[in-house]
């Protein structure tokens, strides 16, 4: 089985004796624009809106119109969104999820986006024919510059009657998403607060870390925090 590596930036400051980990640079842009938005979905089954992109640190958060254009009530939307540059380059991904709670069928597998969409919505009634919804999505992704459109590349549309819509990009993307990274324990550690360092890690096919770089760390830094990331548990892409 090849091991496809795939890399995380993580921001490590130390303030006082604690550490918390951020999947986002600090000094990325804001940004409030929006930006076309499309899904691989027939107009006859459903429609969105362009998307109103808000960059403000330290999260992302994307607002659009879904209309059920199709003769059959939805329960359930799951979609991965990539955001795009103006090269239309990839940047990085957000993943949508709304249900009914009663009608739609789970797929607990961690490296499903359904499990890696931490923030569901829970529709308060299916979403019927011809009606139109507001819905929001967000990330802890933060951007260096604004995304120029949008693609989701993943949709899962499923229907009041039990079938299923489903698509997925030939060559979608995905992110690893963080599942479990502890606080860390400097008392040991080969410096003092107050520290800041930029790091990337590289996720493998097992959702297994690794510390791909630390710009000007020392050796025994990196080893630190080897020893620290190892422990971590991320759902893989």
């Amino acid at each position: 089985m090849n091991e496809i590596q795939k890399p995380i930036f993580l921001m490590l400051v130390a303030l006082t004796w604690s550490c918390f980990a951020k999947a986002e640079l600090r000094y990325g842009r804001s940004c409030d624009a929006h930006i076309p938005f499309d899904i691989p979905v027939d107009r006859s089954m459903a429609e969105v809106s362009r998307l109103h992109f808000i960059a403000k640190f330290p999260r992302s958060s994307g607002d659009f119109l879904f209309t059920n254009r199709s003769s059959k009530p939805v329960v359930s939307v799951l979609a991965v969104v990539e955001l795009r540059d103006q090269q239309g380059q990839y940047m990085f991904n957000m993943l949508f999820h709304a249900f009914k709670f009663k009608a739609y069928r789970r797929d607990s597998s961690p490296s499903s986006p359904e499990y890696q969409a931490q923030e569901a919505i829970q529709f308060d009634q299916p979403v019927m024919p011809g009606a139109k919804e507001t819905r929001s999505m967000s990330s802890s992704s933060f951007v260096a510059d604004c995304p120029t459109s949008a693609h989701a590349s993943f949709v899962q549309i499923q229907f009041g009657d039990g079938s299923v819509f489903e698509h997925s990009d030939a060559d979608a993307r995905r992110q690893p998403v963080v599942m479990d990274a502890s606080t860390m324990d400097f008392r040991q550690a080969p410096f003092s607060p107050p520290f800041e360092v930029v790091a990337t890690l590289e996720i493998d096919a097992l959702g297994r870390p690794s510390v791909a770089d630390a710009g000007f760390a020392s050796d025994d830094f990196i080893r630190w925090l080897e020893a620290r990331v190892e422990k971590w548990e991320f759902a893989p892409a």
